[in-house]
C-alpha cells in the first residue's frame, strides 16, 4: 500500500517543546547553516522535553551530536528508550538521534527528554514519520486547494482576503483574521489532508477540528514572520467527505491566524496512469507504473524543482529584510508519487519559535555537513538514518530519494 512520509523542520507548532527549549540562530550558533534549512531548537536543561503525536508505522528525529551534548531518552507510547547521547568529539548534522520502525498503523504519542547534566545539550533538527494508507495497489493523487476556493468557507467579516503581507502567500492570496473564536471550514473529499498558513510574531495559538474529533491546540507563534508552514496534517481517513475546522484563539489582543491553502490527497487504483501533482506556481502530470526506476523518479522531480526555485529566485529578491531573506531562500512545494525502500523520505517544513537561544554554542570544527546520513549496522531503535540511493537528489536536498517497487507520496514543503 502507499506509504506517506512526512517530515516536519524543528519549528513546527506540531512539536510541542516546554519552556526550557530555545530556537537556535545564527548569533548564537556558527554552525546554524549546517542543519537542516538552517534551523534547530536546543536544551540544556536536565528533564527539558519536547513532544509529538503522529500517525503512522514509523519514525525519525535528526539532530546533531557535538562535543558539549550529553545524554538522552525517548518515550514511545509509554515506552522508554534511554542511555542514548548526542556527545561525539566532530560536529555531526542531520544524524539520526533515534527511530524506530514497524509500530502498528495508528496514532502514537513521542517524547524526548535531556538527561544530561552541567548544562549538557541536545537538539532537535527535523522529523520524519510514515503511514500507511489505502490498498496495496493504491496510489495518491495529491490536489492544492487554494485559500481562495469555494471549499473553504469563512466568516466573512471577521477574515481580511487581502491582508498585506499577502505578496509571501501562494498565489499571493491568504485569509487572516485577528477575531477571537473565527473560524474557517474546508470541506474536502479525500485520504489525506494538510493545512499551510503563516506564523510570526504576531500570530498566536489555534485550534483545529477534523469532523466530528477532538479539536487539537497549537501555538503559531514566531520571532519572524514565515510562510508556507504546516499548520495541520492527517491521514488514513477513509473515503467520502470530511470536515476540517481551523479557529483562532488568540491568547493576546491582535494575535492573528493566517491561511494560506491546503493539499488533499485521494486514493486511486494503480497500473500505468496519469498523476497530476501541484503546487503553488507548479503543475505537472506524471504517468507512473509499479517498474518506474529512480533515475526516471529523479528526472521527474528536477524539472518541478528547478521551475519552483526560479520562482524562489525572484521571491528572493523581492523580500525586503536579509533575516526574512534568509528565511524564504528554500521556497519550493513539490507533490509527486515516489518509490519506496525500507526508509522513506520526504520533505516539509516548518516555522521559526519565539524566543531567541541566549548561549553560545560549541564552535569546533564540523565533521559533516548535513549528509551524515548513512545507515548504522546496529538493529536496535533509534540508531539508523536514511541510506543515500540517488547522488543527485542527495545533492539537490540533502536527503535521499527512496527506491524499491512500493509506492509513496514525497512531501516537499519548504520556506522557513
Amino acid at each position: 500500500m502507499p506509504l506517506v512520509t512526512t517530515l516536519i523542520d524543528d519549528k513546527s507548532p506540531l512539536i510541542a517543546y516546554d519552556s526550557s527549549w530555545l530556537p537556535g540562530n545564527s548569533g548564537d550558533d556558527p554552525f546554524e547553516d549546517q542543519y537542516y534549512l538552517g534551523t534547530f531548537t536546543t536544551n540544556n536543561v536536565t528533564n527539558g522535553k519536547a513532544s509529538f503525536t503522529f500517525n503512522g508505522t514509523g519514525f525519525w528525529i535528526y539532530g546533531a551530536k557535538r562535543s558539549n551534548h550529553g545524554t538522552y531518552s525517548v518515550e514511545v507510547d509509554g515506552a522508554t528508550y534511554t542511555n542514548n547521547s548526542g556527545s561525539s568529539a566532530n560536529n555531526q548534522f542531520m544524524v539520526s538521534l533515534f527511530n524506530t520502525s514497524g509500530l502498528t498503523q495508528g496514532s502514537h504519542t513521542v517524547s524526548l527528554t535531556n538527561t544530561g547534566t552541567n548544562s549538557q545539550y541536545v537538539d532537535i533538527d527535523l522529523i520524519v514519520w510514515e503511514s500507511e494508507v489505502g490498498n496495496t495497489s493504491d496510489q495518491l493523487i495529491t490536489e492544492t486547494v487554494q485559500d481562495t476556493d469555494a471549499r473553504f468557507q469563512y466568516e466573512e467579516s471577521a477574515w481580511n482576503a487581502s491582508p498585506s503581507d499577502a505578496n509571501f502567500y501562494s498565489d499571493g492570496t491568504g485569509h487572516v483574521t485577528q477575531t477571537y473564536q473565527a473560524s474557517a471550514t474546508l470541506t474536502f473529499t479525500g485520504e489525506t489532508v494538510t493545512l499551510v498558513g503563516s506564523m510570526g510574531p504576531q500570530h498566536g495559538p489555534y485550534s483545529v477540528k477534523l469532523d466530528s474529533g477532538q479539536a487539537s491546540t497549537y501555538n503559531a507563534t514566531a520571532y519572524i514572520p514565515l510562510y508556507g508552514v504546516t499548520l495541520y496534517y492527517a491521514d488514513n481517513l477513509g473515503g467520502g467527505q470530511h470536515q476540517l475546522v481551523i479557529t483562532n484563539l488568540p491568547a493576546a489582543s491582535g494575535q492573528e491566524l493566517g491561511i494560506d491553502y491546503a493539499l488533499v490527497s485521494s486514493v486511486v487504483s494503480s497500473g500505468n496512469s496519469s498523476t497530476t501533482t501541484t503546487s503553488p506556481g507548479v503543475t505537472s502530470t506524471i504517468t507512473t507504473s509499479s517498474s518506474l526506476s529512480t533515475g526516471a523518479i529523479v528526472g521527474i522531480i528536477a524539472p518541478a524543482v528547478v521551475a519552483v526555485l526560479a520562482a524562489v529566485a525572484a521571491f528572493f529578491y523581492r523580500s525586503k529584510f536579509k533575516s526574512i531573506e534568509k528565511a524564504y531562500n528554500q521556497l519550493y512545494n513539490v507533490h509527486t508519487t515516489q518509490q519506496h525502500t525500507d526508509v522513506p523520505v520526504a520533505f516539509s517544513t516548518s516555522p521559526e519559535s519565539n524566543t531567541p537561544a541566549s548561549r553560545m554554542r560549541n564552535a569546533a570544527p564540523s565533521a559533516s555537513f548535513g549528509h551524515d546520513l548513512q545507515p548504522s549496522n546496529t538493529g536496535s531503535p533509534g540508531l539508523s538514518s536514511f541510506p543515500i540511493s540517488s547522488a543527485s537528489e542527495a545533492d539537490m536536498r540533502g536527503i535521499a530519494v527512496p527506491s524499491d517497487q512500493s509506492r509513496v507520496i514525497v512531501h516537499v514543503s519548504s520556506l522557513c
